[in-house]
């Protein structure tokens, strides 16, 4: 807050005490105008209204000075709980006749400031918010780290932060939110072994194995609005640039392993663009170029204070979240009913053979073969080539001389394959 404005804010406030104490005889008898009684509430409310207007204004001021100290020392979740302690305090406020005159204006600007400061700590804030902030405000939260460390991963360069966004989603999560991340949390438990393996064999942090939590729930049949498909979410365009087979009878963005592969080599190619895993998350989100031009406008490489999508901002905290309480979900309350690990073979049939012949051969059910299969679109094998198909570890290794035992006619192959 300027100077000038915490003295539009003190001297109403100081012309009111000075006009309180001169109304009426001195004594005994000047009795203290107190707000309206309201309707039973909970017992801090009650004992805020046994104030004054004047007193409760007093203590809201008190409190937004000491959130200000707050910040200036940088430290946010401390300001973030002297912020919403004034809220509180001016939310019980009520405005007497004697009073409103005198309180209007210091009650309005004091609140006006508190809402600036609060959507500002808040999640989904946008940037353009620190253009209206106080300089001595303003100057901390521009150089302020972010990305300051919760916990450090050994052996990884990816680094999880802790500050009001992330603590809201982990809020969330936890919370209204507990029963889809603990399904999601289980279902992870299926591919989790094979992701980190392959995302550390491709060189990115084995630790972005939990991005799928947030792209597709864990699901690699999950389709977006936009139609991006599989655990990693691929739009077509990128999934084949990244070598992703997308035909009539394949979708390899539904391979688990194929996809996975896809998504290292394009996280692992943000982050060469950008040296920053929080920008190379935004991008994989929304794009390398938009990030790259709101990296332009704000002049800053700060991912917390980029003017990105909504979906964009919320990505990257929503990300650390899961990973905080992917780490340790006991400690946060959470039962996830996790799905074991696959154990995979992979075979190759010919053209046009039908999932209830591969499972009769992998000795497994059909259903079995459907849900390690979900990029083969139509319960069977594509015509007119061979395709590798995956199997419950240990069946493939007497596939091929089960499967030479069926006669092809019974195999739903095509004439003269």
């Amino acid at each position: 807050m300027s100077h000038y404005v915490r003295i539009a804010l003190a001297l109403p406030i100081a012309l009111l005490i000075s006009a309180c104490a001169s109304v009426g005889p001195r004594g005994p008898s000047n009795e203290i105008i107190r707000p309206t009684a309201p309707p039973p509430v909970r017992e801090e409310s009650k004992r805020l209204r046994e104030h004054t207007s004047v007193r409760v204004l007093e203590m809201a001021f008190a409190a937004y000075e000491k959130s200000i100290a707050s910040m200036e020392m940088r430290s946010w979740d401390q300001a973030y709980r002297r912020l919403d302690e004034t809220r509180r305090l001016l939310k019980y406020t009520v405005l007497d006749e004697q009073a409103d005159s005198l309180i209007a204006l210091s009650y309005e600007m004091l609140a006006e400031e508190i809402d600036l400061r609060m959507q500002f700590i808040e999640p989904n804030a946008s940037p353009e918010l620190i253009a209206r902030l106080a300089p001595k405000v303003r100057e901390p939260l521009l150089s302020y780290d972010w990305d300051r460390v919760l916990m450090p991963i050994d052996g990884s360069e990816l680094r999880i932060a802790r500050n009001a966004r992330v603590d809201h989603y982990l809020a969330l999560f936890s919370g209204p939110r507990r029963r889809s991340f603990e399904r999601s949390l289980g279902r992870a438990g299926r591919y989790l072994p094979m992701m980190t393996r392959i995302l550390a064999s491709e060189g990115v942090p084995a630790e972005l194995a939990w991005l799928p939590i947030i792209e597709s729930g864990m699901q690699p049949n999950a389709v977006s609005r936009a139609k991006a498909v599989g655990l990693w979410q691929f739009i077509r365009s990128t999934g084949s640039l990244y070598g992703l087979e997308i035909s009539e009878f394949i979708d390899e963005r539904r391979n688990p392993e194929r996809s996975t592969h896809a998504a290292a080599r394009h996280l692992r190619d943000l982050h060469e663009k950008f040296r920053s895993w929080p920008l190379a998350l935004a991008a994989y989100n929304c794009g390398a170029r938009r990030v790259e031009r709101a990296i332009e406008r704000a002049h800053s490489r700060n991912y917390w204070l980029l003017d990105l999508p909504r979906e964009t901002r919320n990505y990257v905290p929503q990300f650390y979240a899961a990973a905080i309480l992917a780490r340790r979900p006991e400690a946060w309350g959470l039962v996830p009913r996790t799905v074991p690990p696959e154990q995979v073979g992979e075979v190759v049939v010919p053209g046009q053979v039908g999932f209830r012949t591969i499972a009769r051969c992998a000795a497994t059910t059909e259903r079995e073969i459907k849900e390690l299969n979900p990029h083969l679109l139509h319960g069977m094998t594509p015509p007119r080539r061979s395709t590798r198909v995956r199997v419950p570890s240990g069946s493939e290794f007497d596939f091929a001389e089960r499967l030479g035992g069926i006669p092809q006619g019974e195999r739903l192959t095509l004439r003269g394959d």
